[in-house]
């Protein structure tokens, strides 16, 4: 690794990069040990200069929700919501998820509803979308992107009758409850890291869910 490092930065050098931004793999992600290039960034000089907290629930145990959490799923089951798991209504959801994110934070999704459905073509196995309906109408949606070892969730949302009856924690409850794997909710951090949204972060805890660590370094050339 140490090797690869070497060459890799002599090559950047030629091409004129002035700086290497790298994100380690997280090592929620890893199927065997493999943190050689923490070393080598380390031997380089790398500085880090972003730190994510995301929220993870170790697989093979016993999931003990929050009070609010178990009272919620109760309050959904009562009203009747239910949950389909692996759905192809990605613009219904997506049309959903845009106007939450802009009435919410004022920013769009990462991915256009074309580009992430002709992934979810691409890759059947490996993105799922998760909804939560009631007579047919979608209250919450959970997108999940599936690894060898980890289901991590990219796009969360939930809608104003979703939260009054509780629709997104049955939904998480019901994927949670399915997962075989390490289950990972995403970070819950702004401005590169360095704030915490508090609120979010609360609510991943809910579920027991603990925090892991993703990295950012830079290496000036």
């Amino acid at each position: 690794m140490l090797e690869v490092f070497e060459i890799l930065l002599e090559h950047l050098k030629k091409q004129g990069v002035k700086e290497l931004l790298y994100k380690p793999v997280p090592h929620i992600y890893h199927t065997s040990l493999a943190e050689e290039d923490l070393y080598a960034l380390f031997r380089f000089g790398a500085k880090l200069v972003r730190r994510d907290l995301s929220t993870t629930i170790l697989s093979g145990g016993k999931v003990r929700y929050s009070e609010n959490r178990r009272r919620n799923i109760k309050q959904a089951k009562k009203a009747g919501v239910s949950i389909l798991t692996d759905s192809q209504e990605y613009n219904t959801f997506w049309g959903i998820l845009e106007k939450q994110l802009e009435d919410r934070y004022k920013t769009v999704p990462t991915h256009s509803v074309e580009e992430i459905t002709r992934l979810s073509r691409l890759f059947p196995e490996n993105i799922k979308l998760n909804l939560a309906l009631m007579d047919q109408s979608i209250l919450a949606g959970v997108l999940q992107f599936v690894t060898e070892n980890v289901i991590h969730t990219q796009y969360i949302t939930n809608s104003e009758e979703g939260r009054k009856v509780g629709a997104l924690d049955l939904l998480f409850d019901e994927l949670i409850q399915q997962c075989d794997k390490v289950f990972d909710f995403g970070h819950s951090c702004e401005k590169q890291g360095q704030y915490l949204n508090h609120s979010l972060i609360h609510y991943k805890e809910g579920y027991e869910g603990r925090g892991s660590i993703q990295d950012y370094y830079s290496i000036e050339l």
